[in-house]
């Protein structure tokens, strides 16, 4: 139980980190973006999955906003100066990384205990203190409203339609909309649902995809159904984007059963056959992406339950990739695309797929691909293996290149290999020569 808490709040830390703090070096975004996902695959691991939506109403959810101290301007803007300071030190602060994300939790635990108008007002002073620069303003200022957004949605909505421009940049205010709709939603789905058709044709820039997408994800998280009849009402400018996030919402199994059957259903009722397909394909593949992500037993076997159609089947099939599984999985997800979902688009998949899996792996990889007997999927691997190994050990691909039983595929591999080979030298030049003239390749 220690080893969970202390999971969850680590990979919170980041969360507040990466959303809260306003770095602005890129290189440390990259940094703790990578982090995030390791920590949250980490908590994950340990059955504690924070809603990526809105990490710290689930983080804060059970803490007694009473029993934390009160938070004066002054308190707050000393903070937003010791944060400041630090970013700009860099290595060379006292404060470790981590030590400084404590912090920011600490804080944001104190601003949650504020109620709307007090976190307004503090709003208000910190655009008129003195006291901090313009980044530091900025970080202070887009950390209380991540709090307004977070703990009282509908207010931070109209404080935030009504705000000037000044109070924060478009995306940063966009971002907050779509918090503060995701949190109302979970309360009050129609109610933030009616709210956005109100308010788009007065805030079209504001009211955008990017807002109604955090929105339509919380909708669908309770009822699928309920997502789907709210998507035509949205007027989402990319619909097949839009279902694919309400699939998105389906964490389990049993969630994704449920979330298949809505969108047959509303597949179903549209009559213009483009949208329809674009719409089905749309969700099969983020189903798929998501099932993908668990290990291949579960994924492949919520899949194979689904009842699934042949075209639903080529559909799903087509968005399994080397990017959303676990690396450790990919000759089992190959295996099973090659006996399930046969076909010429298939075999590229599984080409890219052991590609990827080489680059990262080449030593599993080559003890999949001799284990492996032959067939339609071998000769799919063998030609995204050779893709993989040609840079590096061209002698290696092309020994597997002459296993590959069509002549074409062959052909091709063997000119891969030639155009990858190292020309760095005259001796590795005087190889590859040498090699396209044993197997005919024209230059």
């Amino acid at each position: 139980m220690i080893v969970m808490k202390r999971s969850f709040l680590t990979a919170a830390l980041i969360l507040a980190a990466f959303a809260c703090l306003g770095w602005h070096d890129s290189s440390r975004l990259a940094s703790t973006r990578e982090r995030n996902s390791r920590l949250l695959a980490e908590a994950a691991s340990l059955g504690i999955v924070p809603d990526p939506a809105n990490p710290w109403r689930q983080m804060l959810a059970n803490r007694k906003r009473e029993s934390q101290p009160s938070l004066t301007a002054a308190e707050y803007i000393a903070f937003a100066k010791e944060m400041d300071a630090k970013q700009k030190q860099g290595s060379e602060s006292q404060l470790s990384e981590e030590e400084s994300m404590k912090r920011v939790v600490a804080m944001m635990e104190r601003l949650s205990s504020l109620n709307a108008d007090e976190l307004k007002h503090l709003i208000a002073e910190l655009r008129t203190s003195a006291e901090l620069d313009g980044d530091a303003r900025d970080g202070a200022v887009n950390r209380a409203l991540f709090s307004l957004a977070s703990n009282h949605p509908q207010a931070a909505l109209a404080f935030l339609i009504k705000s000037d421009e000044t109070l924060v940049d478009r995306s940063m205010r966009t971002g907050f909309i779509g918090t503060a709709l995701s949190g109302w939603a979970k309360d009050d789905p129609v109610g933030a649902v009616k709210w956005v058709q109100q308010q788009s044709d007065q805030h079209p820039n504001l009211i955008t995809d990017e807002v109604k997408r955090p929105l339509i994800v919380s909708v669908a998280g309770q009822d699928p159904k309920l997502a789907f009849q709210a998507l035509d009402d949205l007027k989402f400018k990319y619909h097949s984007i839009a279902v694919a996030s309400i699939m998105s919402a389906a964490k389990t199994p049993a969630a994704r059963t449920d979330a298949l059957q809505a969108l047959r259903e509303y597949t179903t009722g549209l009559t213009d056959a483009r949208k329809r397909d674009k719409a089905l394909g749309a969700g099969l593949s983020s189903l798929a992406e998501h099932a993908a992500r668990e290990n291949f037993q579960q994924g492949s076997q919520w899949i194979d339950s689904a009842k699934l159609s042949p075209a639903e089947l080529q559909s799903l099939g087509s968005s399994i990739s080397a990017h959303n599984i676990q690396t450790p999985d990919t000759g089992r997800w190959v295996e099973w695309l090659g006996n399930r979902v046969p076909s010429e688009k298939t075999s590229d998949r599984i080409s890219g797929m052991i590609d990827a899996w080489t680059q990262k792996d080449y030593i599993e990889a080559g003890k999949w691909l001799t284990s492996t007997p032959d067939g339609p999927t071998k000769q799919a691997a063998v030609r995204g293996y050779v893709q993989a190994v040609a840079a590096y050990e061209p002698e290696t691909a092309a020994q597997w290149a002459m296993t590959i039983s069509s002549e074409k595929d062959r052909a091709q591999a063997l000119r891969q290999i030639y155009q990858k080979w190292p020309k760095n030298d005259p001796v590795g030049k005087a190889a590859a020569e040498a090699f396209a003239d044993q197997h005919g390749i024209k230059r």
